[in-house]
């Protein structure tokens, strides 16, 4: 499990760059078109906006497995090993059922918006809802294996 978790972890950080990337690419033609042209595009932002929900979600499932959240850490620190264990344990089944409520309420909301057209897109509404399913899933099955422990936090992140 660890292998193909490593493999959709570092596509997550991928996608979640390229995302980015097309974002800024997105925009800069926003504002040349509207400033040099004088026709601003209507699918623009609303496409900048939904690539920023996907790597948002993406990069937030990815960090968590990374231990790149802010998790407890101080408080935990104040504990001795033993406790320290328990407090970890307890931050994976707490993060771990966020990403499952995340998933649960995200495909009811996909669900339910799909009939509807996002403006300017063309596109069913419950795209924009679908990141939080994969993310929230992603979210509770890295929980999953961290909880466990098949799973070693890395010192450095190597995309």
């Amino acid at each position: 499990m660890t292998q193909l978790a490593n493999v959709i972890e570092r596509w997550c950080f991928r996608l979640s760059g390229y995302s980015l990337l097309a974002i800024c690419l997105i925009i800069g033609w926003q504002v040349f078109a509207r400033k040099v042209l004088n026709d601003s595009p209507s699918w623009s932002e609303p496409t900048a906006l939904l690539l920023l929900l996907y790597a948002v979600m993406l990069a937030a499932a990815a960090g968590c497995r990374s231990q790149l959240h802010l998790g407890l850490a101080w408080f935990r620190d104040q504990f001795s090993s033993a406790v320290k264990a328990k407090v970890l344990q307890f931050e994976f089944i707490a993060c771990g059922l966020l990403g499952v409520a995340m998933a649960y309420f995200g495909t009811a909301m996909s669900l339910r918006t799909m009939h509807y057209i996002l403006p300017g897109l063309s596109l069913p509404m419950s795209l924009q809802y679908l990141p939080l399913v994969i993310g929230g899933t992603l979210i509770a099955l890295f929980n999953l294996e961290q909880l466990l422990g098949s799973f070693e936090p890395k010192k450095e992140y190597e995309l």
